[in-house]
């Protein structure tokens, strides 16, 4: 699977995409598709090198939106759109790739006529900064300024 890798912690230019292999499902874990990602301050903070005990390569992203394709069981069952967050990205491999196997507990079901990119604003809307959204398509990977549509 495609995934956005920070190689070393010296700015965003040391992303690189890469290709690496989908995680599968696990006790207590769900196999989610992505279909955003949320970049926040805390991305940045990683990537400057000024967050404690975070090793590379590591794929940033701790909050996402994403569709259950296995693992989810009775409550969260194949085909539910799910946000999480967690500490994906900061000590675990997270949501800036095309795949995760994310804690059942960290899931909570997107409701109707909820966009999945507005729900990756918050965090960036409370904080008072441009939200960046990552977007993966089967052949585009790109940072793009969020809106609130």
């Amino acid at each position: 699977m495609r995934a956005m890798r920070a190689e070393t912690f010296n700015g965003y230019k040391d992303l690189k995409l890469v290709d690496i292999p989908k995680p599968a499902v696990s006790d207590g874990r769900v196999l989610l598709r992505i279909t955003a990602a949320g970049v926040t301050p805390l991305d940045y903070t990683i990537l400057s090198g000024k967050f404690h005990t975070t090793k590379v390569p590591l794929v940033l992203g701790n909050e996402g939106a994403g569709v259950v394709e296995d693992g989810g069981g009775a409550d969260f069952p194949i085909g539910s759109r799910v946000m999480f967050w967690g500490a994906y990205g900061a000590f675990e491999d997270g949501t800036y790739s095309e795949w995760i196997a994310a804690r059942k507990e960290d899931l909570c079901l997107i409701p109707d006529g909820v966009d999945d990119v507005l729900l990756n604003l918050h965090s960036d809307v409370a904080d008072r900064t441009q939200p960046i959204i990552l977007m993966m398509t089967p052949n585009v990977c790109s940072l793009m300024p969020g809106t609130l549509r």
